[in-house]
């Protein structure tokens, strides 16, 4: 099935024919469900993600954490790979859906909201709970920022005015996440950190130039290296409006 939906109607020349050939090749290729299939491989022995063997027989539960717009996606290609070794786990889209095995929540973006704030407290209370034996199988992916909204001594409000100033002055997203990291204990390596002792492995769609993982989403998997000093010095920029 292509693609491009009206495919047909475009190609009304040669030259337009190829043109959409190459973007219907280009969007083939950064295919969510077809990216995972790619990635993830489950045998009668082991799971596999991309090279890493994780031996089923020292894995107990396996839970899937997501967030972003690619998590809806991701989350059902690895319930039609993993079926019923999944035990539970939460993904958090900006869309519509529903999932067979993992509970589904709807987000908001592009700012955060109360809502926002509950789903990120379900994530924590469930990866709190974990064993050295689980496995922890995380989809990050761009809009995560967003979701994963757990200010310190704030409350959504104040976190969206922060990030509408930022935006509004056209600070670069390395920046904008820099910040977000110290604004958040979901983000900048706090979600692997509530998942210890169990072990965990990270799927990340990169949206960041450069494929920094540390700012897609704001790192909530990864080794923050930003320091509380930079984020403030980010804040204390002149408006340039």
């Amino acid at each position: 099935m292509s693609k491009i939906q009206n495919f047909g109607e475009l190609a009304q020349n040669d030259l337009r024919k190829k043109a959409l050939a190459i973007a219907e090749a280009g969007l083939e290729a950064i295919d969510t469900r077809k990216i995972i299939r790619d990635t993830v491989v489950l045998t009668e022995e082991k799971l596999v993600v991309k090279g890493r063997d994780f031996l089923l027989a020292s894995v107990g539960r396996i839970f899937v954490v997501g967030v972003g717009k690619c998590s809806l996606d991701a989350a059902g290609a690895l319930e039609e790979i993993l079926g019923s070794r999944i035990s539970g786990g939460i993904v958090a889209d900006i869309r519509e859906g529903s999932l067979a095995r993992i509970k589904y929540y709807q987000a908001t973006h592009p700012f955060p909201s109360e809502e926002n704030i509950r789903i990120t407290s379900e994530i924590i209370k469930l990866l709190s709970g974990l064993e050295e034996n689980d496995l922890v199988v995380f989809i990050v992916s761009g809009g995560g920022s967003t979701i994963l909204c757990q200010p310190p001594g704030l409350d959504y409000q104040d976190e969206a005015a922060v990030l509408d100033r930022l935006i509004r002055r056209g600070t670069e997203i390395q920046e904008i996440n820099t910040l977000r990291k110290h604004m958040s204990l979901a983000r900048g390596g706090h979600l692997a950190k509530y998942a210890y002792p169990a072990r965990v492995v990270s799927l990340i769609f990169s949206d960041v130039v450069g494929n920094q993982p540390e700012f897609v989403s704001s790192g909530p998997t990864v080794r923050d290296t930003p320091t509380l000093e930079a984020a403030k010095k980010i804040l204390e920029k002149p408006n340039s409006q």
